[in-house]
């Protein structure tokens, strides 16, 4: 009976383990995907980092009974397909939202600014390529501002660069795009939350701010929505 008991119990950590494991050799913090979908109706897919994870709620409270929405958090733009599969998964979606820029706003001197802002849209535009093999309608959402000095260490000056790059090369794409920043740049102050190091700020917002956002996303969405019927 003991060794039964004990047979019993290895076959169900190996059960836990396959039901934890991604498949892909990948962390849950590289990608994770929030609230499964399911093939009932309209499929909508936020990827973002943690200001995305702000914004997921309230777009989902916004499209409830609409349409399906899903997160996947993935702080940097994937290199390797199985990446790629892990981040996209097998549904087919109608709406992909995406943004990378936080994460991918690296350290460097002002100097190498026009050096790093040509680096991200090279992996952009790569992303762009496997995003548009799901054919689904696309929309790039913009990276928020940081306050300076903030406890990330980064400088706005980066994200308007990167920004910049970004929404020009959404254009040559034909791929909307729902301007956060500018959205939130004029409230951010308002809706940022307070830094837990003195002198320094935050780069995350408040749920009124999440809230701004998610309803000008939830926004843009229904338009693309619309736009494919």
């Amino acid at each position: 009976m003991t060794t039964r008991i004990a047979i019993l119990f290895l076959i169900a950590l190996f059960n836990v383990a396959c039901l934890c494991s991604t498949g892909s050799g990948l962390t849950e913090e590289e990608v994770t995907q929030t609230h499964a979908p399911v093939n009932k109706q309209t499929n909508i897919l936020i990827i973002g980092d943690s200001i995305s994870r702000g914004y997921f709620m309230p777009v989902q409270e916004s499209l409830d009974g609409k349409a399906e929405v899903t997160r996947s958090s993935t702080g940097l733009i994937p290199d390797e397909p199985e990446q790629w599969d892990a981040l996209l998964g097998e549904m087919k979606w109608d709406v992909i939202t995406f943004n990378w820029g936080l994460h991918e706003l690296k350290q460097g001197t002002p100097e190498e600014l026009k050096k790093r802002t040509t680096d991200y849209l090279k992996r952009l535009e790569t992303a762009i390529v496997h995003l548009k093999k799901t054919n689904a309608k696309l929309i790039f959402v913009t990276t928020t501002p940081v306050p300076e000095p903030n406890k990330h260490k980064r400088l706005n000056t980066y994200v308007l660069s990167y920004n910049k790059g970004a929404t020009a090369l959404m254009r040559e794409h034909a791929i909307a795009v729902c301007d956060q920043y500018a959205i939130i740049e004029p409230v951010h102050e308002k809706h940022e939350i307070p830094s837990d190091k003195p002198g320094l700020r935050d780069v995350h917002f408040k749920a009124s701010g999440s809230a701004i956002m998610g309803d000008a996303l939830a926004k843009a969405i229904v338009n693309e929505l619309s736009d494919k019927e």
